[in-house]
């Protein structure tokens, strides 16, 4: 049903591939496969890698998926035109690869550098309101504890734009998007527009490029379709993150009020 995904790279796969790691050590029926996407290793540094994925499948049951190998068929599926050399390129191809590449209908993806503290309802009431819902794209557990404030701002800023749009009782909702974790509907991912730009989705870090969240949330900004955001829980990204699209325009409102 679902296939609980992390990527891995040149700095960051030795605290990653511990068999102690929550990755590897969480468990829930509904999550039938763990799959680790191996994106940017320098030559020198592959066969200690290989050496510890050894060691991982010898305890573990994991699916190993290497970017490299892969990326050619996913830039075709995806008509999309990037290379090395394209800025963001190594904070984007991935994404297009793991989605390609998973065989169940969901992929829950956890960025390396996110701890995510959530029960197992999350699980069931993201897949419930996925199947349900053909504009919710993914779902996502809010970024800290204390962000249920301006979630909730967002939240009505989206219902009065979008007025026909019901109050949830188990989500927000939410007009941009961050790649660092969610469960995505496999098929709705694989059928996105990716190559669509918004004025709006400038707010990504630009070292990103035209990233994938930058894709996915001008999708968003072009149709009908969101994410939806749990009331519940959180995780913590442990690299700084900028305001969110919401956050922003959130704020530049409350200016003009106070001006």
């Amino acid at each position: 049903m679902i296939t609980l995904n992390t990527t891995i790279w040149d700095g960051d796969f030795d605290s990653v591939l511990d068999e102690t790691s929550w990755f590897f050590c969480y468990q829930h029926p509904l999550v039938t496969e763990k799959m680790l996407t191996v994106n940017n290793i320098r030559p020198e540094n592959k066969d200690r890698l290989l050496s510890k994925i050894k060691k991982i499948q010898e305890k573990h049951s994991v699916k190993i998926v290497w970017v490299d190998e892969k990326k050619e068929e996913a830039k075709k599926f995806f008509n999309i035109d990037i290379n090395e050399k394209t800025l963001g390129y190594y904070y984007t191809i991935q994404y297009f690869v793991f989605i390609l590449e998973c065989k169940t209908p969901y992929i829950f993806n956890v960025s390396a550098d996110c701890d995510v503290y959530f029960e197992d309802d999350f699980l069931k009431d993201s897949i419930e309101i996925l199947e349900k819902d053909p504009y919710a794209i993914t779902t996502t557990l809010p970024w800290s504890i204390d962000t249920s404030v301006g979630q909730h701002e967002e939240n009505e800023m989206f219902r009065i734009i979008h007025k026909k749009m019901p109050l949830l009782e188990k989500f927000y909702y939410s007009i941009g998007f961050s790649d660092n974790t969610f469960i995505g509907n496999i098929e709705k991912l694989k059928k996105i527009n990716y190559n669509l730009d918004h004025p709006l989705a400038q707010y990504f870090p630009l070292y990103g490029g035209n990233c994938f969240e930058k894709r996915v949330c001008s999708y968003f900004l072009h149709t009908e379709s969101y994410r939806l955001i749990y009331k519940k829980y959180h995780y913590i990204h442990n690299t700084p993150t900028p305001p969110t699209l919401g956050q922003r325009i959130i704020r530049k409102i409350k200016k003009l009020f106070k001006a």
